[in-house]
């Protein structure tokens, strides 16, 4: 009898023991797993930072000197463009105007891996790229879903402070110029920014100098209806704080 219950006892320390071992697997493997997909996450961020400040440096060059960018998009491309997420971040930019949406997705160009490497001088990119020259706009070609979100562009993500996330020294100094274009019945604002780092999203704030209450941008450049002098903020958190200037738009 006393046989009997050790071997009871043994098997059922056997049972327990291969229970453990597969709880521990488990959660090794899902951890594994996490890391992995987070690690690609940050690939496809740090890529979009790159490509975004590449944009960035170039645009005024290759507008100044009439330099086309990349080739035609395809199909593939244009049903990326209209993704709800990409979507989204592009009726943003174009100030929630049908028209100026379209305009947006007419001016993307396809900037295929080769064509980084050799044009841009960025190797090691891997995947193609969409990209609207004259918005600053940088859209990748192939989704990567984490955390259930699809993502395309940098707008999409957190922490979008280029070239800081190593430490929290980010200068405060910097400064900006605005211009100002009418556009059929309303007047587009543009800034641009001169600062060490790039920000994906810096924070716009503006009003009529005859106003009380400030207005929030979403871009760089973004529209108004009204005819005026406008006071325009620019920052970024409480890190940075580019000052005010003032415009007239007419």
């Amino acid at each position: 009898m006393k046989m009997k219950n050790e071997k009871g006892v043994t098997l059922l320390s056997l049972v327990i023991a291969v229970i453990v071992l597969s709880i521990i697997s488990g959660i090794s493997v899902t951890t594994g797993v996490g890391s992995i997909r987070s690690a690609k996450y940050t690939e496809l961020q740090t890529e979009l930072k790159v490509m975004q400040a590449k944009i960035n440096e170039i645009g005024d060059i290759y507008e100044e000197e009439n330099k086309t960018l990349g080739t035609d998009i395809g199909t593939n491309e244009q049903e990326i463009l209209n993704t709800t997420e990409v979507e989204e971040q592009l009726k943003k930019k174009a100030g929630n105007d049908t028209t100026k949406l379209e305009a947006i997705k007419n001016g993307f160009r396809l900037c295929t891996q080769d064509y980084i490497k050799q044009e841009l001088g960025i190797e090691n990119v891997k995947r193609d790229y969409i990209v609207n020259l004259s918005e600053r706009i940088v859209v990748a070609d192939k989704k990567y879903s984490y955390q259930d979100v699809d993502y395309y562009m940098l707008e999409q993500m957190q922490n979008s402070l280029y070239n800081v996330t190593y430490n929290n020294q980010i200068s405060s100094t910097g400064s900006f110029t605005v211009t100002s274009t009418k556009e059929n019945s309303q007047y587009k604002i543009t800034i641009k920014v001169n600062h060490e780092k790039y920000v994906s999203n810096w924070q716009i704030k503006y009003k009529l100098q005859s106003e009380s209450t400030w207005h929030e941008a979403n871009d760089l450049s973004f529209y108004v209806t009204s005819a005026g002098t406008y006071q325009i903020k620019v920052g970024f958190g409480d890190e940075v704080d580019l000052g005010t200037k003032t415009i007239t738009v007419n």
